[in-house]
């Protein structure tokens, strides 16, 4: 069983977060901090020229410390990240600090001194595709983000934003939340589909599929008009839920449909 099997994201917006590091590795997890929101404070007595500059352009949501970690440093810290780049970093001071505090932290290529696997992650505006292998396997998981980037362009981006768009359109959900959630599976249901229309510049025609669907008028049970192979036409509805999973499915020797996690750095 995986360490880390519980997937989370998390809301770093105005959260003050420390990075001690000054080589590549330092520079991936300061760019992801800061899209997260967060406010860091890198700790490297040797940053190398690609993290300056990162920090640089991050003007006041990152300060560089041109030192050693030193003990007092995670005060007040939402999340820690050693990337054990620095020949100098006292990982178990670190790690002490960080269960003295209460921080959440990891540290790269340490399993005994991390608390979480850093998924690789596609991203797409405000979409996420994490990919998780529980820490076991790191190279993998980045090549399954290089697949699935692949396959996710752009257009999706702007479909999480015409999604928004409908929903703020449609208003307060005027049915139970049950048949609510069955409404926006109908509209969808042919994701591709929707995406193509995007890359069509038919944005505005998606949103207002989706507000068609969520909002029928006549309020019945329907079928979504769609386009499928480029011809529109009627689409089926999704199939039900899938049942509880048996024993043999929640340990993973009978998943047909493995979860996709992208992960990795665990650290």
């Amino acid at each position: 069983m995986s360490r880390f099997g519980y997937v989370l994201a998390l809301d770093l917006h105005d959260t003050r977060a420390v990075l001690v590091g000054g080589g590549p590795e330092a520079v991936n997890r300061l760019e992801a901090l800061l899209v997260a929101g967060a406010t860091v404070d890198v700790i490297t007595p040797r940053a190398a020229d690609d993290l300056r500059h990162a920090i640089d352009e991050a003007g006041d949501r990152a300060t560089l410390h041109v030192r050693d970690y030193a003990p007092g440093d995670l005060a007040d810290a939402r999340i820690a990240i050693a990337t054990r780049e620095d020949s100098g970093t006292d990982v178990e001071a670190f790690w002490a600090e960080s269960r003295a505090r209460h921080v959440l932290t990891s540290v790269l290529d340490d399993l005994p001194h991390t608390d979480f696997a850093q998924p690789a992650l596609v991203r797409r505006g405000d979409l996420r595709i994490a990919i998780s292998t529980g820490g076991t396997a790191p190279a993998l998981a980045r090549r399954y983000r290089e697949d699935l980037e692949d396959h996710y362009g752009p257009e999706h981006a702007a479909l999480v934003q015409a999604a928004a768009e409908a929903r703020d359109r449609a208003g307060r959900r005027p049915v139970s939340f049950a048949e609510w959630a069955g409404r926006w599976s109908c509209a969808v249901w042919d994701l591709h589909g929707l995406a193509r229309r995007i890359r069509e510049d038919d944005r505005a025609g998606v949103v207002d599929h989706l507000v068609a669907t969520l909002l029928p008028d006549p309020p019945i049970d329907m079928p979504i008009d769609g386009q499928v192979d480029g011809q529109v036409g009627v689409q089926p509805r999704p199939a039900p839920p899938r049942p509880r999973p048996t024993k043999a499915e929640s340990d993973g020797s009978a998943d047909e449909h493995p979860t996709i996690l992208l992960d990795e750095d665990a650290a």
